[in-house]
């Protein structure tokens, strides 16, 4: 989210008028709405389980990446003030925290759903295998896309969000093949 809304060519706030402090500002809020409405995604998944709660998050993640993906296309730049893609632009930052911070409460809350008890330290710690395999190849199809800005510019930020669109849909995909036995 950093490089989005700090690059002023990006989703960047208006040029000269202290756009860093709105960023960060952006930023906080973000993370601000992660660490409140996760609590809420949580209670969903108890309530709901596993697989009904990756949806929800496919749900906010589609949400801000389709807010995100058009701002990029539409707006040379966010004016700070009351208007539609301000506005907008919270939105986004307001529900890609809880996004993130729900992604982890469902994939812990289905481990707990698939693993039996009495081997919940081997399917967390594969589970945690596969966090670190994804913290590597995500970053390195966002770079390997993002090394076509010289050539096409700020559109490279939004073909590297289509990209990880992309990869949520297919692990949404693989997800709704589990068969998950709530007791």
């Amino acid at each position: 989210m950093t490089p989005l809304v700090t690059d002023g060519l990006v989703i960047g706030f208006e040029p000269n008028t202290g756009d860093d402090f709105v960023a960060i500002m952006f930023i906080i809020i973000s993370t601000i709405s992660a660490v409140v409405c996760t609590y809420f995604v949580g209670k969903f998944g108890q309530k709901h389980g596993a697989k009904k709660t990756f949806y929800l998050v496919g749900l906010l993640w589609s949400i801000s990446l389709i807010l995100g993906i058009i701002f990029i296309f539409s707006t040379p730049y966010i004016l700070v003030g009351f208007n539609i893609p301000f506005i907008f632009s919270l939105v986004m930052g307001m529900v890609a925290g809880p996004a993130l911070g729900g992604t982890w409460v469902a994939q812990r809350i289905m481990v707990v759903e698939l693993a039996p008890k009495e081997k919940f330290g081997e399917f967390f710690g594969f589970s945690e295998i596969s966090n670190k395999a994804s913290s590597a190849i995500g970053p390195l199809v966002w770079g390997a896309i993002m090394l076509t800005y010289d050539v096409i510019g700020k559109v490279a930020y939004a073909w590297a969000l289509i990209s990880v669109g992309i990869i949520m849909a297919i692990g949404i995909l693989i997800i709704s093949f589990v068969k998950v036995n709530q007791s």
